[in-house]
């Protein structure tokens, strides 16, 4: 809390929501944040290397409809958050490695995951089962979410990135000890059997707590003992009177969160404890933030991955792509080749024209044009007249003059929208008629193609026409390159997926915490899963329905205030476009050539809709 890279010992009086701090070169200190029933989380909300008194506070307590997160900040000022319900676990940790903590709940009743990123991502993990204590485990400079499943004494990890899983031993096994019985609020339960399942399946757990735990509840004499009724430890922060030191790899320290339980005999609220993040690394520590470069810079390695990937499988992405000495360029409708920084696709050689060439989608081929320059355009060892035209197929190699190296156009379909970030070059690429920008993780305006071949730019909620090579300001200028006709699509043989003529099947839970997505068009099905943004849908899709049964015609059904979808969320708009953009990328990697039109928005207005007409609504089951 004092940003020495070292965790301090750290009170919190639930008496009276106090927080006494103990510094390791300064004079201990008081903070009042907090009312009897928070729970404490401490976290490093705007990444300054400094944990902020922070606590959780359940549903229903403080007359709040949602579990909400109350943050102190620096200036002594607070900011507020509604994330989970009552009975849920909070824990905190830099999940997408951007410096600051985010937002998690553990509902132990299902084994679920909760969670939020400033970014306005959200995530949803099963992992765990009723009894285990959830972790939070800090790998490689990013936080992942684990258990601690006390009937064996393992740990259980996984990596929210790439799914990979782990088991650890590390701890006594409680066979010959009673444990509280779980409940949805008290989770940290253990299994009477001597070997337990992975997360994910089942374990019996049952008991009473008569005696001290290993390491992680505390017994009712003990907790007599030290005076302390509600005593709770932090490693290297510790709330309550009792102290812990929970020690991870190469001894550095690992919090603790909680969630109330109450033992059979009835002397001592206990909490189950959660391993999380306290110490950051001396980067972290240091204040270090990730430019907007950098980010850039690691995504452009991830797209020169999958292009690997793609160049080793011989996979297709069926539009315009010419690969040479500098990589993979996608190409534009019109991409003018040259010397000067004007061009499309810029080259450095001495003997390349300040404009030498252009390379243009003709509606059914690319057709190299040179433009009369001194040195000259090659089709293979075939030199173009000035101002000479030749057709190409994929595997043409070309030159431009005899300096600038070879290119070889490996793609040939049709071009697709492309917009191109002005200070660094980076490239996005449009799939199913769908651009997001600057990037998918956190989209700040979006991109598509109407079907009477139109492009619309949609940002701050509202939707305007743009033209082929305008300048986008999204985190950064683009300049966009649109394509005339359809957008390249990637070919399965088959007859192409359109919203028009999808019927899409809701299955929702009893509490409709999970929306399951099918989606049909004729005999073929998508099957979407489960997702987080599927509620929006749902919510969109019910307002649509009420108006056809309520008989209005079909232009007019289904329209929602943005305002008033956003309020009925309970979230800002920033999230609902995340949500939104999700919806649509996952038609688009389904399939669907005008993912897009999943939602609909009337221009110069905050109206929306589904676009999708054949609408079912299920219970999910």
């Amino acid at each position: 809390m004092t940003g020495d890279a070292r965790a301090e010992l750290v009170v919190f009086r639930p008496s009276d929501g106090s927080w006494h701090v103990r510094p390791w070169d300064a004079p201990s200190y008081s903070v009042s944040w907090g009312v009897i029933g928070d729970i404490p989380v401490p976290m490093d909300h705007d990444g300054d290397g400094l944990a902020s008194p922070a606590v959780f506070r359940q549903a229903q307590v403080g007359g709040t409809q949602w579990s909400r997160w109350y943050i102190r900040t620096s200036d002594s000022t607070y900011s507020w958050f509604d994330w989970g319900e009552q009975g849920d676990i909070p824990l905190t940790g830099d999940f997408d490695a951007d410096g600051r903590d985010d937002f998690a709940i553990y509902r132990s009743d299902t084994g679920t995951w909760w969670i939020y990123q400033w970014n306005g991502q959200s995530l949803q993990r099963s992992w765990g089962v009723k009894g285990d204590i959830p972790l939070v485990d800090r790998v490689a400079g990013r936080d992942q979410i684990a258990v601690w499943r006390p009937s064996i004494g393992s740990f259980f990890r996984m990596n929210l990135q790439t799914w990979a899983t782990s088991e650890a031993q590390w701890g006594a096994p409680a066979t010959s000890r009673a444990w509280p019985t779980p409940t949805a609020t008290a989770p940290a339960s253990a299994s009477t059997t001597s070997r337990a399942a992975a997360p994910g399946t089942t374990s019996t757990a049952g008991g009473a707590c008569t005696g001290a735990s290993p390491a992680t509840w505390r017994s009712c004499a003990e907790a007599r003992m030290l005076g302390c009724p509600e005593g709770y430890v932090v490693s290297g922060m510790c709330f309550g009177t009792s102290s812990l030191r929970a020690r991870r790899g190469a001894g550095s320290a690992a919090g603790v969160s909680m969630s109330t339980a109450t033992c059979s005999c009835g002397h001592m609220r206990v909490r189950s404890l959660a391993l999380g993040p306290i110490e950051r690394s001396a980067e972290r520590a240091s204040g270090a933030r990730v430019s907007p470069a950098c980010r850039r810079r690691r995504r452009r390695q991830g797209d020169a991955v999958l292009a690997s990937r793609a160049r080793a499988t011989g996979e297709r992405r069926l539009m315009g792509v010419l690969r040479g000495p500098e990589g993979d360029v996608e190409l534009p409708e019109r991409c003018l080749i040259g010397r000067s920084r004007g061009c499309d696709l810029v080259l450095a050689a001495r003997d390349v024209s300040g404009e030498h060439a252009v390379l243009q989608w003709s509606g059914t081929q690319w057709v190299l044009r040179d433009l009369g320059s001194r040195n000259g355009s090659f089709v293979g060892e075939v030199r173009l007249a000035p101002g000479g035209r030749a057709p190409l197929a994929v595997g043409a190699t070309l030159q431009f003059g005899r300096e600038s190296g070879q290119w070889q156009l490996v793609d040939a379909g049709a071009p697709r929208a492309l917009a191109v970030a002005l200070a660094d070059g980076e490239r996005r690429v449009a799939e199913g008629g769908y651009l997001a920008l600057p990037h998918d993780e956190e989209p700040r305006a979006a991109i598509y193609q109407e079907g009477d071949g139109r492009w619309w730019l949609e940002q701050d909620g509202t939707a305007r026409e743009v033209e082929d090579r305008a300048v986008v300001d999204a985190d950064g200028l683009w300049r966009v390159h649109l394509p005339a006709g359809a957008a390249g699509t990637w070919e399965d043989g088959a007859s192409p997926l359109v919203v028009a003529q999808l019927r899409l099947r809701f299955a929702v839970s009893r509490d409709e915490e999970q929306v399951e997505l099918v989606a049909l068009s004729g005999e073929r099905r998508l099957d979407l899963q489960v997702r987080a943004h599927h509620y929006p849908l749902l919510l969109l899709a019910r307002q649509r329905l009420e108006d056809a049964e309520a008989g209005m015609t079909p232009a007019e059904q289904g329209w929602v205030r943005q305002d008033e979808l956003l309020a009925m969320l309970r979230i800002k708009e920033d999230h609902l476009g995340v949500a939104i953009h999700r919806a649509r990328a996952q038609l688009a990697r389904a399939g669907v050539v005008d993912a897009a039109g999943l939602i609909e928005r009337r221009p110069g207005t905050r109206l929306l809709r589904i676009g999708v007409g054949a609408l079912e609504v299920v219970p999910l089951g």
